[in-house]
Order: C-alpha cells, then structure tokens, then sequence
C-alpha cells in the first residue's frame, strides 16, 4: 500500500468506529458532562474529566488499533472522550496529508509500521500532545456559545 493509500485507509478506520460507536448509542454530553456554562471553567473542567477516563479511553484506542472496531462496551463518558480523539486523529490527517495534494509538507506516515501502530500513536501519543487545544474546542462545540468580551474593542483607534 502506497503512503497516500494507507492514509486514507486509516483515516476509513477512525471514520468507521465513530460511525459503529453513533449506530449503537449516540452520546448527549450535556447529559453525561456536568461541566460550567462559562468559557474557563467548562475547558478546565472538559480536562479534568478527560483525565478521569484517561486509562479506560487509552484501553478503548489499543483495542481500536487491534481489532480495526470499536469497543462494544463503553461507559458514555468513555464513549465522548473516546469520539473526540478519533476526531483529532481524523482531522490531523486531514491536515496534514490533504487527499487533493500530491505532496506533503510532512513526511509520510512511516511505511514499516502496522495499522495497528498508527492508530495507537494518533489516538494516544498524539492526542498527548494536543489534549489541552482539543478539549478547548471541544467544549466550544459541546456547550458554547460562552459571553466573550467584545474583541472590537481591542482594535487600535483610527488616526
């Protein structure tokens, strides 16, 4: 399998599980969060609740990496943080390895690994290094809009 073609087939992987997880039971995570309507108390608490699960959701991405499905048996707060990595993990592909591109300004994921260790890296080691900017956005989507303060008044005046 050529680079561009491993790609998309581990980007097929991460749309199916979220897909099979949807078919199964949908998440509402107003109802399994119980997380503050303001903006710096919804992102801190989006976090910690991503590290209550951390272990059991690491489990979940390892048994995704080995049996290319989704677990069947998952608690829903689980089952939220579980969706949001493979979002980022889909989403950092997209970016990176864009399909209408030829070429890359990265190089390609590594030919020698298995499918097995490209999901494991991008739904544990790499959401690692971008759990905070993930849950962010996350609890934008989830429970946004917050009250911010009106950037049109940051602008310089006109001289």
């Amino acid at each position: 399998m050529n680079p561009p073609e491993k790609i998309r087939h581990i980007q097929q992987l991460l749309v199916q599980a979220m897909d099979e997880m949807n078919n199964r039971s949908p998440v509402d995570y107003s109802k399994v969060l119980t997380i503050p309507r303001t903006w710096p108390g919804c992102a801190q608490r989006a976090c910690e609740a991503e590290l209550e699960v951390e272990r059991l959701v690491d489990a979940a991405c390892r048994e995704i990496g080995s049996t290319k499905c989704a677990p069947l048996l998952l608690t829903p707060k689980v089952q939220c943080f579980l969706q949001v990595r493979l979002h980022a993990a889909s989403y950092f592909l997209d970016q990176m390895f864009p399909a209408a591109s030829s070429d890359s300004a990265f190089q390609d994921l590594r030919a020698d690994w298995s499918d097995e260790q490209i999901l494991t890296w991008l739904l544990i080691d790499h959401w690692r290094r971008l759990r905070a900017h993930w849950l962010k956005l996350t609890s934008l989507a989830w429970f946004g809009p917050f009250e911010f303060e009106d950037f049109r008044l940051w602008r310089k005046p006109e001289l």
